[in-house]
């Protein structure tokens, strides 16, 4: 799928980034929000999601058992109910008093070392108040224990990534970006070599 794909890119891309900060480690574990609305749904306000946890096989050096791996995994969280359960905890935990809830929540934000969101935008372009809209950006919601949030969104054939680290962890988010980029680049020469017909364009950067 296009997930697949983006998500493979981003796992070579802070890969890349750990090798060269002599910080790699064997994999790194990011919460993903995980709509829960039927996708022919009506329009409504709010949000409808559940979040699970994808461990990045950073540690892997084959950029195709990187890949196989994280699909692999990805396939396995979508046939489980863990965005549905966790969607019901994280209910109940708002209804519960902030001396309960705050160490709840802090507990559900030291699973993970970043967030990482993917936004299946509008194929075709959109227009405000007349004005066509050339691109569509945002940021991931991070509690402020997670350094790491990263953000992806396809629009009008195009596709924008979005990177906001702590200072003090990502020194160089732009780095991610750039080499999230390349990784994907590095995919597609591989599948016209392989005689398949590329489905995505070159991924547009924020």
């Amino acid at each position: 799928t296009v997930n697949d794909v983006l998500v493979a890119a981003v796992t070579s891309a802070i890969r890349r980034y750990l090798v060269e900060h002599d910080s790699l480690v064997k994999q790194i574990r990011v919460a993903v929000p995980i709509n829960l609305r039927p996708l022919d749904g009506p329009i409504e306000l709010g949000n409808k999601f559940g979040l699970v946890y994808l461990p990045l096989p950073v540690g892997l050096s084959d950029a195709k058992a990187r890949f196989n791996t994280l699909k692999a995994t990805m396939d396995a969280i979508k046939r489980s109910p863990e965005a549905v359960v966790a969607h019901g905890l994280l209910g109940l935990i708002g209804l519960l008093p902030p001396a309960i809830k705050v160490p709840l929540l802090r507990l559900f934000g030291n699973k993970n070392s970043g967030v990482l969101t993917n936004v299946p935008g509008p194929r075709k372009p959109i227009y405000l108040a007349g004005s066509k809209l050339n691109s569509l950006m945002f940021w991931v919601p991070q509690s402020g224990g997670v350094g790491l949030g990263i953000s992806i969104i396809s629009y009008n054939g195009t596709v924008n990534i979005g990177v906001a680290g702590d200072s003090g962890l990502v020194s160089d988010p732009h780095a991610i970006v750039r080499y999230f980029e390349q990784a994907f680049d590095t995919m597609l020469e591989q599948v016209q070599n392989d005689g398949n017909v590329p489905l995505l364009p070159v991924p547009a950067s924020e």
